[in-house]
């Protein structure tokens, strides 16, 4: 399960704490259009959690394929894909929407994961690396909304500062 997991980004963590963020290094700045999902290591964390969630379940009995397996699938692909569709949005205030659902999505993944734990459902060294994923997910998503929090509001409104839009 571990090979599945593994890969260095290559972001650098920036002196307030919030790297990790973007490919490059640098952070999410949209400006007047919509942001690359390829440029969010979340992103990539939140694809390589949904495939560990894919293989976990493959491991649970027959009789919870349309039960509690599938729902942690739905959530566990619902991260990436709301990642996914904010970053397709216009501005910031709408990726920041749906990296809120996204973290609901993580929420109720944590939730289902303690379930299935408890059941004792797929092997333990797996349901170990999907938390340990989940949490490392959590914990960017915490961070990439904090940034985009502290935004001025005309980036996250219009996309472009106050001087520069046309009158």
């Amino acid at each position: 399960m571990a090979s599945r997991l593994t890969g260095e980004s290559t972001a650098q963590t920036d002196t307030r704490g919030i790297g990790m963020v973007t490919r490059d290094a640098t952070l999410v700045a949209i400006v007047g259009g919509m942001q690359a999902t390829k440029n969010l290591i979340v992103a990539e964390h939140a694809e390589r959690l949904a495939l560990a969630v894919y293989h976990l379940t493959a491991a649970f009995p027959p009789e919870e394929r349309f039960g509690l397996a599938q729902q942690m699938r739905r959530a566990a692909v619902s991260i990436g894909s709301n990642i996914a569709e904010g970053c397709g949005r216009r501005g910031n205030r709408e990726l920041l929407n749906h990296l809120y659902i996204a973290m609901a999505s993580g929420s109720e993944l944590e939730f289902q994961l303690g379930i299935a734990s408890k059941l004792g459902f797929g092997p333990p060294s797996d349901r170990a690396e999907v938390s340990a994923e989940l949490n490392r997910v959590q914990r960017m998503l915490n961070r990439l909304t904090a940034y985009l929090r502290a935004q001025p509001a005309w980036r996250r409104k219009e996309g472009a500062p106050p001087s520069e839009r046309p009158a």
